[in-house]
């Protein structure tokens, strides 16, 4: 027996087989354009939808409050001190009148407020008494 197969013929072989012709590409490219067109309409699409939603939206919004226009709204002027050494003075006085003068900071427990000389005259003269223990512990 003889292996050779008559000049011009296709050798054949039962256990493969294989497709005689090719994929037509008529149908892949038609797929591909279509994808192509469909994407950029509905991009079309989507940026007519943004720009009319965008102004939909800007519409339903009041104007920014720095954007209105009222005349008769100026801002308040500095609040600068102009009698500064009068205002001072006032000031003192008044700690002045707090540390030389007699009151009840609580009558129910008997706590008053005494002119600082007089307190200092006190402790001098009684001592300051037993401080608590550090801590707070008694």
């Amino acid at each position: 027996m003889s292996d050779k197969t008559p000049h011009g013929a296709q050798p054949t072989n039962p256990e493969i087989a294989f497709e005689r012709e090719d994929i037509r590409a008529t149908p892949v490219l038609r797929f591909l354009v279509g994808i192509a067109v469909t994407t950029t309409v509905v991009c079309f699409l989507l940026l007519a939808f943004y720009k009319g939603m965008r102004s939909y939206v800007a519409s339903l919004q009041p104007p920014p409050p720095h954007m209105k226009f009222e005349a008769d709204r100026q801002p308040d002027g500095p609040k600068l001190l102009t009698q500064e050494p009068e205002d001072l003075a006032k000031v003192m006085d008044a700690q002045r009148a707090l540390l030389t003068s007699y009151a009840w900071v609580d009558k129910e427990r008997g706590i008053v407020r005494i002119p600082v000389e007089d307190a200092m005259k006190l402790v001098a003269e009684q001592g300051v008494g037993a401080l608590p223990p550090p801590g707070g512990a008694n």
